[in-house]
């Protein structure tokens, strides 16, 4: 005799938590996505988008990185990362070395680049500040512990993350 399926109000009542809200990794992406918009609106006011910041932030801490591992530093996919470095050279923030036959394209800050960060530098100050989070600083610390804590718990190894596509150009 099989059985039968559950009506709505049992399968609701069958999850441990009664919304998403009561699930960590659910509120986890969200405060992110929410984050993420207003920091985006903020570099907007300077012509950056966050993936581009990113891009140019990474440039900076590590000159002449490879294409794939740019990629994998801002969390887009290679051919994201195709169509971020291009514009960035177009509008002269990022120059790019030939790659010859079997070796990997250099990417490095222009002037204009570095100039870039600095206008950056105190919109992504204001960003991370406990103000600009609606948080203490001793919550600040806690959340930067807590946080780095789930990153390094990682996730299970049979799990491919997929970077999400990103939006170039003005």
């Amino acid at each position: 005799m099989s059985k039968r399926p559950p009506t709505r109000s049992e399968h609701a009542a069958s999850w441990s938590a009664a919304a998403p809200e009561g699930y960590v990794g659910f509120v986890l992406v969200a405060a992110g996505q929410a984050v993420g918009r207003a920091f985006d609106l903020r570099l907007g006011e300077i012509g950056l988008r966050q993936t581009e910041f990113s891009t140019l932030f990474f440039l900076a801490h590590a000159p002449g990185i490879g294409q794939a591992e740019l990629a994998r530093r801002v969390y887009v996919s290679p051919q994201a990362m195709a169509k971020v470095l291009p514009e960035l050279e177009r509008r002269g923030l990022v120059e790019r070395s030939p790659a010859g036959p079997g070796l990997a394209t250099e990417a490095r800050l222009t002037d204009a680049g570095i100039a870039a960060l600095e206008r950056a530098r105190p919109i992504v100050e204001e960003a991370n500040s406990p103000d600009g989070l609606g948080l203490s600083p001793r919550e600040c610390g806690e959340l930067l512990r807590l946080l780095g804590r789930i990153e390094d718990h990682g996730v299970a190894p049979s799990v491919e993350l997929e970077p999400q596509p990103v939006r170039t150009g003005a």
